[in-house]
């Protein structure tokens, strides 16, 4: 009988939650000084749970709110808090949950989370040698075509290998309108990223600097330049520093905020004659 009306407890408490129905407060639970009330469960249940999901979880809880409470009573009847050690615990942990809370609604209000670029740029220059390079990056030129055109891939090895040099633009022009894959990267990447554009037996060739490569699998041919290099152990360039210096910048920014607002109620509080000291 006891399962039953537990059963339909759940189920009532299951539809409240489905209506909408979160101002009633009747106990579902209760020990020896404690009560649980039905609202309190109806706001920890998500709401897109199904309805024998949630039978499940107003059970759960209920069970966890029982075991923890009738834990801590008996801690309660058991241990002795001698010169109210544990209840000036208590109180402190109190203050200093309100105060980070106060402090992070704060931050939300005030914190602008905009790292403007040249402070971003005016921080790395004075620390650039904090940000080394573990692999070397790149500039690359890619240029890829399938085999079977080539007239095209001729076209382009007039344009690539001519001794007198090329003009980009000409290159580009000629790529935008007959290659299947290409890239003109102004971006320093990783070379990792590179060699994976490449066929798989080739990967771990060396590069050339300055001057195109070509390699050929079953498909396609591929043209690489690498048109400037970094080597590995020299400073990063500021674009791959940009995220980690951001958010030393922003906690920097967070830090100098909070000591100017704790100052701020200190100051308010000492000119309102909020507080007294007596030494």
């Amino acid at each position: 009988m006891k399962r039953i009306l537990f059963y339909i407890l759940m189920v009532t408490l299951v539809v409240s939650c489905k209506q909408g129905d979160t101002n009633s407060d009747d106990v579902i639970a209760r020990t020896n000084s404690q009560v649980l009330l039905k609202s309190e469960v109806l706001a920890a249940m998500p709401i897109s749970l199904s309805e024998e999901d949630s039978v499940t979880f107003v059970r759960s809880y209920v069970e966890n709110w029982l075991r923890s409470t009738v834990l801590y009573e008996k801690a309660i009847d058991n241990v002795r808090d001698r010169d109210s050690v544990l209840a000036k615990q208590v109180d402190l942990f109190r203050k200093e949950l309100f105060i980070n809370t106060y402090e992070q609604l704060f931050l939300q209000q005030k914190l602008d989370t905009l790292i403007p670029q040249k402070e971003i740029d005016a921080y790395y220059a004075e620390h650039k040698n904090e940000y080394l390079l573990e692999r070397p990056v790149v500039k690359a030129i890619l240029i890829v075509f399938p085999l079977q055109k080539k007239t095209e891939i001729a076209n382009v090895e007039k344009i690539i290998f001519a001794k007198k040099g090329y003009d980009i633009d000409d290159l580009k022009d000629y790529c935008f309108r007959y290659c299947q894959k290409f890239s003109f990267s102004e971006e320093w990447v990783d070379i990792a990223a590179v060699r994976q554009e490449l066929p798989f037996d080739v990967r771990s060739e060396k590069l050339n600097v300055g001057k195109y490569d070509k390699f050929v699998d079953t498909a396609n041919v591929y043209y690489l330049k690498i048109t400037e290099q970094i080597p590995a152990g020299h400073p990063m360039p500021v674009q791959f520093a940009h995220d980690k210096i951001a958010k030393i910048l922003l906690q920097s920014r967070k830090v100098e905020l909070l000591k100017n607002m704790r100052n701020k109620v200190y100051q308010d509080a000492l000119h309102k004659n909020q507080f007294e000291v007596y030494y």
